[in-house]
């Protein structure tokens, strides 16, 4: 099996967790739970195979995924078809870092998995079939970090008092102290959860 990561430096590397591709990879069983983490990925497929995610309960297929799809930030497991041989390349996100590369507040895209070209439009398909047809995966890294600067929005860079709670949480894992958290925040509460959805 081939597994390779990129992390894109300079201003890129502050918004995206990392780049990864992956080729034959050969798992044991046929669907997976994939656990929250408050990521946003964009996920090619470069195998042909339709991915299906799942009824977490049933086991049901509720949707069927082809070359290029997003997933938003999920607030449960999310469940979803594994194939033997498969090769991907994957763009993560880093929990507050999509906003900047997406037309859309990302809240439009919590506990959700779309098509990438309902968002992007064909842009995303022709990244997808140069990522494809590229002979190196530093090739594919390359190309998908161009399209990444291409679609980077300086203006919707997250706010530094944003950053600094997010920080704070983080290191607290915990929000009971909410309150607490928030006394150094310079507006309101509303205003913070829209800085959030947004």
């Amino acid at each position: 099996m081939i597994f390779e990561t990129h992390i894109p430096s300079s201003e890129l590397g502050e918004h995206i967790e990392t780049l990864i591709y992956f080729k034959d990879f050969m798992p044991d069983h046929s669907k997976e739970r994939v656990i929250p983490t408050g990521h946003t990925f964009i996920i090619f497929e470069l195998d042909g195979f339709k991915r299906n995610t799942y009824d977490n309960q049933s086991l049901t297929p509720n949707n069927e995924f082809t070359e290029v799809w997003v997933s938003g930030p999920h607030k449960n497991y999310l469940t979803i078809s594994a194939h033997e041989r498969s090769e991907m390349f994957v763009i993560q996100f880093k929990p507050y870092g999509a906003y900047p590369f997406f037309p859309t507040s990302m809240h439009q895209l919590s506990n959700s998995v779309v098509q990438a070209n309902e968002i992007f439009g064909q842009d995303i398909l022709d990244l997808r079939q140069q990522v494809l047809a590229a002979a190196t995966v530093a090739e594919k890294f390359a190309l998908a970090t161009n399209w990444l600067d291409e679609k980077f929005n300086p203006g919707k860079k997250p706010p530094e008092n944003l950053l600094k709670v997010l920080k704070v949480i983080e290191r607290e894992k915990s929000t009971q102290n909410f309150v607490d958290l928030l006394s150094d925040y310079p507006f309101t509460r509303k205003h913070l959860i829209n800085q959030f959805k947004k």
